[in-house]
């Protein structure tokens, strides 16, 4: 029996290694192991090395970016007989909010569940948190991730892998690492009172995983009123737009429009525009001007 498993090196995501054996005791004396690998599902394989074990680490492919299959052969004083089943390690990778992976058989036996995963990249352990949806069991090939529940204070960037179960186990297989960037998500105000009532008084960006946030304010006639820089959201979250102009003189009420530039924690940039509504009144008679 032949199987296959990724095994992600710690230094790096992209350095990876696939792991083949040859299970069993049916092996004529003086064996040498041949092992062929063709570099897509349905393409046409290659000799990559022999050897005396029935154990290799293929350490010269990327399984991080693409499918691979191999069989192996053995030979001995009667000749090389059949060639082993034909494996193809699980390969993960994302498809918008979804997390997919290959349906062959990474080992002889066929694959009748599979369990997704997180992971530490750096050590390969698995990470459980409790009420995220993970580890999720299924017998399909697919999972859309946002229906975890993961929380934020574990990050912006998760890694994910998945593991193979075959009818008799072990052996089982586990896929290459994905990293999972979860989206970040950008809110704001429709409108604030900047009063100093210490209720809504400033217009400022909400939202997760936000790392820096740029706002520039526009008057009717499309004037730059003020523009602020927030380069560290994550100290200082509520950092705004307190309805005074540049110079520090407050601006009469009404609309203004917005343009937003957010940076989240994975450095992807996020635009957003709109408008504001400046609300005045005083906090002791609650006049409104507007």
């Amino acid at each position: 029996v032949s199987q296959s498993r990724y095994l992600p090196a710690p230094r790096s995501l992209s350095q990876a290694i696939t792991s083949l054996e040859k299970q069993g005791s049916d092996l004529p004396a003086f064996t040498t192991f041949n092992y062929y690998r063709a570099n897509s599902l349905n393409g046409s394989y290659t000799k990559v090395h022999s050897d005396i074990n029935a154990f290799w680490d293929d350490a010269t492919v990327n399984p991080s970016s693409q499918q691979y299959c191999y069989y192996m052969t053995w030979t001995g004083g009667c000749g090389e007989p059949q060639p082993s089943s034909k494996i193809c390690p699980i390969f993960a990778q994302m498809q918008g909010s979804s997390l997919i992976w290959t349906s062959e058989s990474p080992l002889s036996d066929a694959i009748v569940e599979y369990k997704i995963f997180r992971v530490d990249p750096r050590t390969g352990n698995p990470i459980n948190t409790p009420g995220s949806g993970l580890p999720y069991s299924s017998n399909r090939n697919s999972l859309n991730l946002s229906t975890l529940s993961i929380p934020e204070a574990e990050g912006q960037t998760i890694y994910l892998a998945i593991e193979g179960f075959p009818n008799t186990f072990p052996p089982t297989s586990v896929s290459n690492y994905i990293e999972y960037q979860r989206p970040s998500l950008v809110l704001s105000a429709q409108a604030f009172t900047p009063n100093g009532d210490g209720l809504n008084d400033s217009f400022y960006v909400q939202g997760r995983f936000i790392k820096a946030t740029k706002m520039s304010i526009f008057d009717r006639w499309g004037n730059l009123v003020v523009f602020i820089k927030n380069t560290d959201y994550q100290s200082n979250p509520q950092a705004g737009w307190d309805g005074t102009n540049t110079n520090g003189t407050k601006v009469p009420a009404g609309s203004y429009a917005f343009q937003l530039q957010v940076e989240d924690l994975s450095g992807n940039i996020i635009t957003k525009e709109g408008s504001i509504v400046v609300i005045l009144f005083s906090p002791s008679n609650s006049h409104c001007c507007f």
